[in-house]
């Protein structure tokens, strides 16, 4: 696209594409959904996804799920 601009098109099998327009926020957030991608392989990540799997978790036996939130990797 070029300028700074990026663009999304949207399709399915069941329906048309749908373009849309080219703009400085579309190639912002391609940019960032990039980089958090790869920070996400290299396990930067990790501790962030660890206490949002934590506390997204349904309600089990209190036997099963610790009482708190994983604190070792939020430490580091």
């Amino acid at each position: 696209m070029g300028y700074g601009k990026g663009t999304f098109i949207i399709s399915s099998y069941t329906a048309p594409v749908v373009k849309y327009r080219s703009s400085r926020m579309n190639h912002f957030m391609k940019a960032m959904m990039a980089r958090i991608y790869w920070m996400s392989l290299r396990g930067w990540l990790d501790p962030l996804f660890d206490l949002y799997f934590w506390s997204t978790t349904p309600p089990t036996p209190a036997a099963e799920k610790p009482a708190e939130p994983p604190h070792d990797r939020l430490a580091a």
